[in-house]
């Protein structure tokens, strides 16, 4: 059974997250055997299985930067004081809500120790002040999902207690929806850079881009009395 929290602040990687939500699980694999005069004795298969979701308000570009900068190589970090892989990262927001940032990471068992309630000012950034570069699906009221999942394999050495990471594959995925005056045009070339930039009620905190990423989706859409909507998503796999 996972452990869970809300709202409180902690430290992943050595960046202090205000998390909204934290869940931590260790799974410990084992079976059964008996034994002479021994029945129902447990014996560990593997090393301890151990896995962190983090939600939180995105107020910063060092909370997903080096997560970025990382994506292409088997990078660890420290969560819930073991050391961990990035999973998942994903960034979504609208008009109406801050951004929001969604952090998953796999392991060795984990154990969260800074649990402290969160009780410092949090200056989110707005969905309403994000900014697309490149070319935009619409011009206003957007809004947009940035998922980045790392998949990986896992070996197990005689002699260690602990998995070996190798990264196996990354897929990193953009889509960006908006209100226009003008409907889309058929993608050409079929490869597109576009980003988000990120603007808290600071000022600006970085963001993120696919370069030469694949046109998955490119439509437009509209019904009688209401607005146009344009709609596109981009995909990069390696």
């Amino acid at each position: 059974m996972p452990t869970s929290y809300s709202d409180v602040s902690t430290v992943v990687g050595g960046i202090t997250y205000d998390a909204t939500s934290l869940s931590i699980n260790n799974s410990v694999p084992n079976s059964t055997f008996n034994r002479l005069g021994q029945r129902g004795l447990f014996q560990a298969d593997a090393p301890v299985d151990g896995s962190l979701s983090l939600s939180s308000f995105l107020t910063d570009a060092s909370e997903f930067s080096t997560f970025l900068s990382d994506k292409r190589i088997t990078a660890s970090t420290s969560a819930g004081g073991a050391t961990s892989y990035l999973s998942s990262l994903s960034i979504e927001g609208d008009p109406t809500s801050p951004v929001t940032l969604n952090l998953e990471f796999q392991g060795a068992a984990m154990a969260i120790s800074t649990t402290t309630p969160s009780t410092a000012a949090i200056a989110p950034a707005l969905g309403v002040l994000t900014e697309v570069s490149g070319d935009a699906a619409g011009g206003k009221n957007f809004t947009f999902s940035y998922s980045l999942t790392k998949s990986y394999g896992k070996s197990l050495f005689k002699g260690t207690s602990v998995y070996e990471y190798h990264l196996e594959g990354v897929e990193e995925k953009l889509t960006i929806e908006g209100e226009s005056a003008a409907s889309l045009s058929s993608p050409c070339p079929a490869t597109m850079t576009i980003g988000l930039n990120f603007s808290s009620c600071g000022g600006a905190i970085g963001g993120v881009s696919i370069i030469s990423g694949k046109v998955i989706e490119y439509s437009s859409e509209v019904q009688a009395g209401d607005i146009l909507k344009n709609t596109i998503s981009i995909v990069n796999t390696f």
